[in-house]
């Protein structure tokens, strides 16, 4: 619920003291670490893996953790930032370890099918750690909108390529721009054909991006017909503002609903998939 975060081009002691005004996550420089000769063991359940002229941030709970970084660095720089915060999580234990791996190809200004981009998937592989990657378009500006950032069907390549990693296909390539379903089909189609498919339909459905409702129903219901909910996590996209998630879950609730969802079914979207996926302890409800 609570993130910290650092804008382009600001210095390494600035994005520190920037992170720590947010008390539940905890940051930690992997340059500083490493100079200093700390190891892999025992750093904090949040940790952020950045480069100067980069943005970077983190957000955790207890139980799970995550790497992000957005940069408009050399793509270079970018892996290596990746690849060395991801070796020094990799140490951290079941609590403070990776749980998850974002990577957002139109922020990042890097197409899906860049190999020079895949030994993060070779990681995630190795580390058994599921990569999300953002699908779709981005209302934000500077991001790239054209298909090979975008559109799930140039993951395709990686998917095949990397049997072993958990691919998480967020938003389910969703247009935000002309708030319409541009790759719900594919997105399907590949969690059909490659058992290492998720399918993760946040965003879509706020009341932002998809006022009434019906395409996170036409969403729901597309993916109940084609037999995949086994492979579908609900998340939110929150929380963006007082509210958000709260709404956002009714809203999906609502749309299971006019899909025709079983309780079951229900509860596998909401957690049980989740916690199946990312290797972590199942919600009591």
């Amino acid at each position: 619920p609570c993130g910290a975060s650092t804008e382009s081009g600001r210095s390494t002691q600035n994005f520190l003291t920037n992170a720590t005004r947010c008390p539940t996550v905890a940051t930690a420089n992997f340059a500083t670490r490493a100079a200093s000769g700390v190891t892999s063991t025992g750093f904090p359940s949040g940790f952020s893996v950045f480069s100067s002229k980069s943005c970077a941030y983190t957000w955790s709970c207890p139980t799970v953790s995550w790497s992000s970084v957005h940069s408009t660095r050399s793509p270079l720089a970018v892996l290596a930032s990746l690849l060395l915060g991801l070796v020094l999580l990799a140490g951290c234990g079941p609590v403070g370890g990776t749980r998850g791996i974002k990577l957002a190809h139109a922020h990042m200004q890097f197409r899906f099918d860049d190999p020079r981009y895949y030994p993060i998937y070779q990681v995630s592989s190795d580390l058994q750690t599921p990569v999300y990657l953002h699908t779709g378009t981005s209302p934000f500006i500077g991001t790239s909108q054209e298909r090979p950032y975008t559109a799930p069907l140039y993951v395709e390549a990686a998917i095949r390529q990397y049997p072993n990693a958990r691919f998480v296909l967020g938003h389910l390539g969703y247009n935000f721009g002309n708030q319409r379903h541009d790759s719900l089909t594919t997105c399907i189609r590949l969690a059909q054909t490659y058992p290492n498919v998720f399918l993760e339909p946040s965003a879509l459905g706020s009341r932002g991006s998809d006022p009434t409702g019906q395409n996170l129903l036409a969403a729901m219901r597309a993916m109940k017909e084609a037999n995949v909910i086994d492979r579908v996590i609900y998340g939110s996209d929150g929380p963006q503002s007082p509210g958000f998630v709260r709404d956002y879950l009714q809203r999906t609730i609502t749309a299971m609903r006019g899909a025709g969802y079983t309780v079951d079914e229900a509860r596998a979207v909401l957690y049980r998939n989740f916690a199946r996926i990312y290797a972590v302890p199942e919600a009591t409800l």
